[in-house]
Order: structure tokens, then sequence, then C-alpha cells
């Protein structure tokens, strides 16, 4: 775990950690918690917010002093892996030859989320 987390993330990025180590070799599908997954208030905690999926299986809680835009983000990492891997596949020559930089960066973020870096 990094340190630039504060401890109250902890539990948050251990889930997240969890999932990533779960997904299949070279596919982002998620074998225990498929998204899409949702923002909703923590019911033991009501100042926090937690993530669960749409099937009610808990992700992670984002606990004090985060926001629920942090939340949001975090319920949005499947759908966002998901369409960066569309927009990946679709592009074509020319625009990966004019914008190498974001094809690189992409990629990079790609193989992170897959536990591939």
């Amino acid at each position: 775990m990094s340190a630039i987390y504060p401890p109250d993330y902890r539990d948050v990025i251990a889930a997240l950690e969890a999932k990533v180590r779960q997904m299949e070799q070279g596919s982002s599908t998620m074998s225990a918690t498929p998204g899409p997954w949702r923002v909703v208030t923590n019911p033991h905690a009501p100042a926090n917010f937690a993530v669960e999926a749409e099937n009610g299986e808990y992700i992670g809680n984002v606990g004090v002093g985060f926001s629920e835009s942090d939340a949001r983000l975090i319920a949005a990492a499947p759908e966002l892996l998901e369409s960066l891997k569309s927009l990946m596949h679709g592009l074509d020559d020319y625009w990966q030859d004019q914008n190498p930089d974001a094809v690189a960066a992409a990629r990079a973020a790609i193989a992170k989320a897959e536990g591939r870096s």
C-alpha cells in the first residue's frame, strides 16, 4: 500500500487492490464483483460513503474527510476501464501516431487497472 493515501482510505484501496488481483489475466472482467458500482451512505457510519455493486455486495468505505465525489470516482472505475479499453480498441493508426503520449498514458492506465504494471 502506498504511503500517499491517508489512513481512512486504506480499506478502499485494499478492496480495490483485491478486486484488481481477482481480474483474469488479460481481461478486465472482475470475477468477484463486476460493475457497475454505485455510491451509497454507509449504514454503520452515516457521515461516510460506501461503494457497492448493483447486487448490494460491499466494495469499500470512503472514510471521513473524503467527499462523495471521491466515492463516485471509485464507483465509476469498472465502467471507466471498459470505456477506455473500447476506445483504445477502436483507434485508427493516424490518431495513435498523432497522439502518442495520450495512447501511452491510456495503455499504462489499463495495465495498472489489470495488475500488469
